[in-house]
């Protein structure tokens, strides 16, 4: 039985440090035998979560990122780390995704159960241990099984080469392995 993992990268910029960062980690799953849609913020722009807004009209957009959370049995997460704490962009996400949405009765959480892990990548010298620690306390809190490992970039400007990969291969090799381990462990949990 194939796992689908959906990878998410907190940073909507085409050039960002933590989507170079999710292509390592998408390599790792893949190779362990999981399907992976990486999440394309282009196909889901959302205000920020608003229950007036949702009462006058959900946005198009949110549906499809919820179908995309529940069709998946665990997350691959790469954040940046804006001001010490993960970015709006992801906290948004969570947080439309874990609305009613107009769901039938008994549908239940799109996070219960379900396998995380969170990485981060910062130009600054301490990498994104402080987003990456409040975002795996937020997963647990919705109910994610939360694996305890995790890679942390610094100075993520000089980390990744011209075209996108992990310039250390020690650093390459852990989040491919973060990947794989995902993988590993959403598989075990659905057997």
């Amino acid at each position: 039985m194939t796992v689908h993992l959906l990878a998410i990268s907190g940073s909507a910029r085409r050039d960002s440090y933590n989507r170079k960062l999710l292509a390592a980690m998408v390599e790792g799953a893949r190779a362990a035998g999981a399907s992976v849609e990486v999440l394309d913020w282009s196909v889901h722009p959302l205000p920020i979560m608003d229950e007036d807004l949702e009462a006058a009209g959900i946005p198009e957009a949110a549906p499809r990122l919820k179908a995309a959370f529940r069709a998946a049995d665990g997350y691959l997460i790469a954040t940046p780390e804006n001001n010490g704490g993960y970015p709006a962009l992801l906290k948004n996400a969570l947080d439309w995704a874990s609305r009613g949405l107009g769901d039938p009765p008994g549908a239940g959480s799109v996070y219960k159960n379900k396998t995380a892990v969170v990485a981060g990548a910062t130009p600054g010298r301490w990498g994104a241990v402080r987003s990456i620690r409040q975002l795996r306390e937020v997963l647990g809190y919705l109910g994610c099984i939360v694996l305890p490992d995790t890679v942390s970039v610094n100075d993520a400007g000089k980390a990744f080469d011209a075209e996108g990969g992990l310039i250390d291969a020690k650093t390459r090799v852990l989040a491919q392995g973060l990947g794989a381990a995902l993988a590993r462990a959403t598989q075990a949990l659905k057997q």
